[in-house]
């Protein structure tokens, strides 16, 4: 929900021209900067003492191996998700070796990245990143995505 609002809200020409960015340019880059930025608001409006009175614990994941946040997480799966389809057999391949790297940095203690982010599933608070990312990668052009793809495949981690 909240990655809803921040893509409507980059989606307007003055408040995404203050931010550099124009909705139909962004890029793995900036993208994973706007789920960086939102995930610490996020953890810092989570972590304050009225969150916690009202909600009885802070946004504090469950999973010790975790590097970063779950939307970052969340972002990750979901390309993992739409991506394949899009994509050559050739683009594939390396779209599969971008993801398991970024999967090894997102969750570097870990002996099964996958199997940790299986896991994640059953958390309540993962669950509803994802499907905010979920909802708002769905809010692009399919064509949109396929560029993000091709990007994410050929960023070196």
């Amino acid at each position: 929900m909240v990655i809803t609002k921040v893509s409507n809200a980059l989606s307007s020409p003055s408040i995404a021209r203050s931010f550099g960015v124009v909705r139909t340019h962004l890029n793995v880059k900036s993208i994973i900067c706007m789920m960086m930025a939102l995930a610490s608001v996020m953890n810092f409006a989570h972590a304050n003492p009225r969150f916690m009175a009202t909600h009885g614990t802070s946004y504090q994941s469950s999973e010790p191996d975790l590097a970063v946040t779950h939307y970052e997480l969340a972002l990750v799966q979901v390309l993992s998700e739409i991506c394949p389809p899009m994509l050559t057999a050739n683009q594939r391949i390396a779209f599969t070796r971008a993801y398991n790297q970024q999967l090894r940095s997102f969750i570097p203690t870990s002996a099964s990245p996958n199997d940790t982010l299986r896991r994640m599933h059953s958390q309540r608070n993962y669950r509803s990143a994802l499907n905010s990312v979920r909802a708002w990668t769905a809010s692009y052009p399919k064509a949109q995505n396929r560029k993000l793809c091709l990007q994410f495949a050929e960023v070196e981690f």
